[in-house]
């Protein structure tokens, strides 16, 4: 096309290395002049080079990026949970860690267990099984509350209890729960102690009245 005036911006960094200038507007004039003059050049326009000139048309001020504050973690307090899995039958490989066996059955206690933690409270962060030991199975798993909100131990082993009764996979002995080494006394030990209670008084009354 003929007689076409173009004119084209050239952004620089404004942040340099040692050494380093930002070009004038004249020296970048000059680069682009010298390149028409190089008759290798590959330009598909006609330039006259006699027109070219350079101005500062804007100062744009980037701002520097700021590293991102590092993030206190949160303080964690670990509970030690336990419970036992009544006519469940131990076997060896239950004590080494990196076995099938091991692996499977600390998988499957975490799937079930941590969601209804989390539900539970929100502090609840982590969920690891650790080991089990003999005596049918006893599961120990390890439980980590944010330590501004630590639930006490009946409400730890409360989610144990209502669980109970819709797990499949393992089983949970609600007489048998301990929390940190210290057995924990459920409200449906409780509710069953009651009923119990109330079974021998019936059969205590229906045995004085048949003599």
């Amino acid at each position: 096309m003929e007689n076409v005036r173009a004119e084209v911006d050239i952004e620089f960094d404004n942040t340099t290395t040692p050494g380093e200038t930002i070009p004038s507007a004249e020296e970048v004039a000059a680069t682009l002049r010298e390149e028409l003059a190089n008759p290798y050049n590959t330009f598909s326009l006609t330039i006259d080079k006699d027109s070219i000139e350079g101005f500062v048309k804007n100062t744009a001020t980037v701002a520097p990026t700021t590293a991102e504050a590092p993030t206190t973690p949160e303080a964690l307090t670990t509970r030690r949970v336990t419970f036992r899995s009544a006519g469940e039958q131990f076997t060896a490989d239950l004590l080494n860690s990196s076995s099938a066996g091991f692996i499977s059955r600390a998988s499957i206690i975490g799937i079930t267990l941590e969601p209804r933690y989390r539900i539970a409270f929100t502090s609840f962060r982590t969920l690891t099984v650790v080991s089990f030991s003999n005596g049918s199975v006893f599961n120990n798993m390890d439980l980590g509350f944010v330590s501004s909100a630590v639930p006490n131990s009946s409400a730890i082993a409360n989610v144990l209890v209502e669980a109970a009764p819709f797990i499949t996979a393992f089983n949970i002995d609600i007489s048998s729960i301990f929390v940190d080494g210290a057995q924990v006394s459920s409200g449906a030990s409780h509710k069953m102690s009651l009923i119990s209670a109330s079974c021998l008084v019936v059969l205590s009354w229906l045995l004085a009245n048949q003599e």
